[in-house]
């Protein structure tokens, strides 16, 4: 599947002439072998890490219980889970520490979890370095919810595309204009490095029950406020007037908190300033450039209602708006 997605794309980036295809993407291929020497991973263990330095979630115990997933818990354990790893070595990319040779993303809990909003706690990004790798790869057992995830490994294709193509949406473009097709077939990719983040596709599948679980916010400034997250129609305030209080913080530039008394689910999110809409449905904060976006297809995450997860140099969220 992947395989015939990245060459759609290359297909239809080929159609433009070189002086317009300045801006490079990077798409995952789990259909081609990667180097033998390739970081790239999707699960599994990670690389570079000690035990010390694993990402942890302190509050893991209530959201487990929140998921029901409670044969899971391991008091000795509150390591994130490892979602994947990508090699930078090779990869040009605006966002990305010079010196780093691979990103990794953890989060809390992929089957249930809180990762709304960029700069969210239950999400961390880490770059390695080159003296990382010495470590090589983890050697300890998983997180035991990690250890039924799919393990697979990927190379990465660098395809050059106009960097236009990110603006189809603004754009009065025939339905057929080459720049519309192209738009189309990148939002179709399950996964992709660089460019701008583009919404689910139409043609998503429909949720699964379980997106219900991962709750939409808006995303808010610094300072802090703390208003009932209403999981339930009964607990804490309807949504519509949660939002509408949402509304009210964000004309005074504060952070908001959701907290329906479960600290598995205090959504606490501080930007580095006022939020930058984006015509592709996101709101990202200053000095924190996306770096990618993935879909189910790539990694067996809860992507809640909008079906795809946006990456950024400090943390990973399924877009609200």
């Amino acid at each position: 599947m992947t395989a015939s997605t990245v060459a759609t794309v290359q297909e239809l980036a080929a159609r433009f002439a070189d002086g317009e295809r300045n801006l490079t993407l990077y798409f995952p291929d789990f259909d081609t072998a990667p180097a033998p020497d390739s970081l790239n991973r999707v699960f599994g263990p990670p690389v570079g890490l000690t035990d010390e330095q694993w990402p942890r979630f302190p509050e893991l115990a209530e959201l487990l219980q929140q998921a029901n997933s409670m044969n899971l818990w391991d008091p000795r354990d509150h390591r994130m889970e490892h979602v994947f790893t990508v090699d930078l070595r090779g990869v040009e990319l605006v966002g990305v520490p010079h010196d780093a040779v691979a990103m990794m993303l953890f989060i809390s809990n992929a089957s249930f979890h809180r990762a709304s909003c960029d700069g969210n706690p239950h999400t961390t990004v880490r770059f390695l370095r080159e003296h990382d790798l010495r470590q090589g790869p983890y050697q300890g057992p998983l997180p035991q919810r990690s250890r039924y995830r799919w393990s697979r490994r990927f190379s990465l294709v660098a395809i050059d595309v106009p960097g236009d193509v990110f603006d189809v949406p603004e754009l009065e473009l025939a339905a057929d204009d080459p720049l519309v097709a192209l738009y189309e077939a990148i939002a179709r990719a399950p996964a992709r490095l660089g460019g701008c983040p583009i919404g689910a596709p139409e043609t998503a599948p429909e949720p699964e029950p379980w997106a219900e679980s991962t709750p939409t916010v808006p995303h808010v400034n610094e300072s802090s406020r703390t208003i009932p997250f209403a999981r339930h129609a009964h607990r804490g305030i309807e949504a519509a007037d949660r939002l509408e209080a949402a509304d009210r913080l964000l004309e005074h530039g504060r952070t908001l908190v959701y907290d329906d008394g479960d600290p598995a689910s205090a959504l606490t999110f501080v930007g580095g300033g006022a939020p930058l809409p984006s015509r592709h449905g996101a709101a990202a904060a200053p000095h924190t450039p996306f770096l990618m976006q993935f879909q189910r297809g790539f990694a067996d995450v809860n992507l809640g209602q909008r079906g795809v997860m946006y990456v950024s140099g400090r943390s990973a969220y399924v877009p609200s708006l």
